[in-house]
């Protein structure tokens, strides 16, 4: 039965992490005058968009990853399949990675110089600018970044679901309901002082911290890939931090969106 509710726990809590921001919304529209209909018409234009990329994306590989980390884990094996299991599982690992964070990190870096003008495109000039606050773009842009700490989440939480052995899951409730604790408290200061845009900067503390977190429980497996090949050489993060800095001041001259508006 303790481990029942353990587990169980576990997936409020996670469950909390990832809806916590629209939970919350909802209560504090509920509860007080100060969130206006604009307001909830930014988050949801932002969700909504930024959730096409998650689902149709970012959730195949994590449903994929998983059963690949399933189908090769060693525990399941002996004798001599054990160590063919453990050098196909680091090869799937380091694959199922670079797969997500050179994917997130596509989005982030080409996401945000495009966001305003699809924005224009796609809902026009009432949430494409606002006099009082971040635009609709503004906020896509800070939610492409957000998409890109998304996707490295899902493949750690995945890789932890199907490797680590259920003891250490359950040890890292602890410190997966403290992070939610901190992460709600946080939300609400940030919510305070930036509006929607603390929402989004709350959700990206939350991905950090659960990267972390499953990081620390497949080290503690043994199960975590060497970070050497897992991360980017330099190179490719000076070449697409360049492309983003030109496309940035290109589509900020000329107000183009070289494929929607063509089409």
């Amino acid at each position: 039965f303790r481990e029942a509710f353990a587990l169980s726990w576990g997936h409020a809590v996670k469950w909390l992490m990832s809806d916590g921001a629209e939970l919350f919304l909802r209560w504090r529209s509920i509860s007080s005058a100060a969130v206006s209909g604009v307001t909830k018409g930014l988050y949801s234009v932002v969700v909504n968009l930024g959730s096409l990329v998650c689902r149709c994306l970012l959730a195949p590989i994590e449903e994929r990853a998983f059963e690949f980390f399933c189908r090769l884990n060693p525990a399941k094996a002996a004798g001599e399949a054990v160590r063919q299991r453990e050098a196909a599982l680091e090869q799937a690992l380091v694959l199922f990675f670079k797969c997500a964070l050179y994917l997130g990190l596509t989005v982030a870096i080409f996401g945000p110089p495009l966001a305003g003008d699809l924005i224009q495109v796609l809902y026009g000039a009432r949430y494409a600018a606002q006099d009082d606050g971040p635009s609709a773009g503004d906020l896509l842009g800070w939610y492409c970044v957000l998409v890109f700490l998304m996707a490295i989440n899902g493949v750690t939480e995945a890789a932890a679901r199907a490797l680590v052995p259920r003891k250490l899951v359950l040890l890292s409730n602890g410190s997966l309901t403290l992070g939610c604790v901190v992460y709600l408290g946080v939300m609400g200061l940030l919510f305070a002082r930036f509006g929607v845009l603390g929402l989004i900067w709350a959700n990206a503390g939350n991905m950090i911290y659960r990267i972390i977190l499953s990081w620390a429980t497949l080290s503690q497996a043994n199960r975590a890939p060497p970070l050497h090949q897992v991360l980017p050489p330099i190179w490719v993060w000076v070449c697409m931090g360049g492309v983003a800095v030109l496309l940035h001041n290109f589509c900020r001259h000329t107000g183009l969106v070289p494929i929607t508006r063509v089409v």
